[in-house]
């Protein structure tokens, strides 16, 4: 519905006959976008990992769990809403 999804970046990081673990990095993420690219390759996720959400890496957080975030950490989100918003208002003019 949203379009056609596509990944940055694909690397499979291991693989056997029961399945295989890989790292997916997207640039902008929907609700189950993965699970539903890997199906579309006639694969299946068991689990999914959300590693980084931007310039935020979640490290050993769990659900539920939450921390304060880093100056570095707030200035890169700022720079990628406002690259986001410049882009988007750069296309309204064309």
């Amino acid at each position: 519905d949203d379009g056609i999804a596509r990944a940055r970046s694909v690397e499979v990081l291991a693989g056997g006959k029961r399945g295989s673990r890989m790292r997916i990095t997207m640039t902008e993420g929907r609700k189950r976008e993965i699970r539903r690219m890997l199906a579309a390759c006639g694969r299946e996720v068991i689990s999914l990992k959300r590693t980084r959400l931007g310039t935020v890496e979640i490290g050993d957080l769990r659900p539920g769990q939450w921390r304060y975030l880093t100056r570095d950490e707030v200035r890169g989100l700022r720079r990628t809403v406002q690259e986001a918003y410049l882009v988007r208002k750069k296309g309204d003019r064309t």
